[in-house]
């Protein structure tokens, strides 16, 4: 019994719940998609989920998992390299992770945190800008080389 009360205590302590909305400017259609979400963060996991989609992507070390309601598809994270960096990306903006965005970016801080992106990311994207007040996020946006962009706001 007690196992399980502490199970239950740690799972919510260490896992963090972000609602957002999503702002996705579609260049080639000159259309914005709004979506709104969820991500949750635990010890060794992320989860993005979408309301109105029967999905919710996961993104653990090594693996990404689609969860439906029916089964669940397992890759490698080089399986799906863009969905890949989109969530590892949001993972180490919502853990304030700099050594991981370092990696892939240059890194400049002024009234809002700016990524220029290093090697091949800069075929896909032309910066990030993003703005957090402590841990909530004030605005995240990412614009693509295809003008495409992406605005995230923390509800």
């Amino acid at each position: 019994m007690y196992k399980y009360l502490l199970f239950f205590l740690c799972t919510n302590i260490f896992s963090q719940n972000i609602e957002f909305t999503q702002n996705k400017y579609l260049s080639a259609f000159d259309r914005t998609v709004i979506s709104k979400g969820n991500l949750s963060f635990e010890k060794n996991k992320m989860s993005l989920y979408y309301e109105n989609d029967d999905k919710t992507v996961h993104l653990t070390p090594s693996k990404i998992i689609i969860s439906t309601e029916k089964r669940d598809f397992i890759y490698d994270k080089q399986d799906k390299i863009e969905l890949s960096i989109f969530l590892s990306l949001i993972q180490a903006i919502f853990n304030d992770d700099e050594q991981s965005l370092k990696k892939s970016f240059i890194l400049s801080k002024n009234s809002h945190i700016l990524l220029q992106p290093k090697e091949f990311l800069e075929n896909i994207i032309k910066k990030i800008e993003y703005k957090k007040d402590g841990k909530k996020l004030i605005y995240l946006n990412i614009y693509f080389v295809n003008k495409n962009r992406i605005n995230i706001v923390e509800n």
